[in-house]
């Protein structure tokens, strides 16, 4: 390992002075009182209950039909008869991995 030559310590040492006089210092706020706090934590409960108050009562499958759940043992499944239906080289399965790429993507 080379040593570092002293001048180069001290230019280095002079630079980090000079930094540490001119550091930027953060402005907080001031802290808020429980009471202050628990106003505006209220306010901004009421307002989300509100925005979201016609979803409360549907049930998920209503809020989200797309959605859809499906086991290791599924995405098994439907590798298997992917595969089965497919009983082509592997050419043109990955030719048509490639395609299948490609359609998902536009």
């Amino acid at each position: 390992m080379r040593r570092i030559p002293a001048t180069l310590l001290k230019r280095l040492e002079r630079v980090e002075q000079a930094r540490s006089n001119t550091r930027p210092r953060a402005d907080f706020l001031p802290i808020m009182t429980i009471e202050a706090w628990t106003a505006e934590a209220v306010v901004s409960q009421i307002k989300l209950q509100e925005a979201t108050w016609e979803f409360m009562d549907k049930p998920a499958n209503d809020l989200f039909p797309t959605q859809q759940e499906n086991t290791q043992a599924e995405h098994e499944r439907l590798y298997r008869d992917h595969k089965k239906q497919l009983d082509v080289g592997q050419r043109d399965y990955l030719k048509h991995k490639r395609e299948q790429a490609e359609s998902t993507t536009r």
